[in-house]
């Protein structure tokens, strides 16, 4: 194998690793979506809120300087234009959600939350805050022979 060989190989490799540096960065921001709305559901602490803000910033962040650094080591029209609409995508996700999250931290820090309800195994989303539409044997028999009569 030829230096030049050598090379080629070895700047491949790096552009690979830079790919599944973005794609790692990309997963990142999918948990750190999923995890803040789990967590906007329990939190009422606006020092947490803040931080959560700041954790969420720095993964957007981490994206942003993967996706720079992948697309400065490619150089095909097409792989460039597909990391373009990579990043756009992503970008869209982080900017859909954010206002999302700081709506949250908003009201924390306005003391709109007081306390969120525990969801319960029997409440839906349609549901939520009404009583449970489950019925018991005993209510189905009772309503069934109210009927018959």
């Amino acid at each position: 194998m030829s230096d030049a060989d050598g090379a080629l190989d070895e700047i491949q490799h790096d552009v690979q690793a830079l790919r599944r540096r973005r794609s790692a960065a990309k997963a990142n921001i999918t948990k750190k979506i999923k995890e803040l709305t789990e967590w906007k559901m329990k939190c009422e602490n606006t020092s947490e809120a803040q931080m959560k803000v700041n954790e969420f910033a720095a993964v957007a962040e981490n994206l942003y300087v993967a996706c720079s650094k992948y697309q400065s080591a490619i150089s095909d029209e097409y792989e460039v234009i597909e990391s373009e609409e990579y990043l756009s995508t992503e970008k869209k996700r982080i900017d859909n959600f954010t206002p999302t999250l700081m709506k949250r931290v908003t009201d924390i820090e306005g003391g709109v939350i007081t306390k969120d309800k525990e969801l319960k195994s029997t409440d839906s989303v349609i549901n939520n805050g009404k009583e449970s539409c489950v019925k018991s044997r005993g209510s189905i028999a009772s309503s069934r022979s109210k009927s018959v009569s």
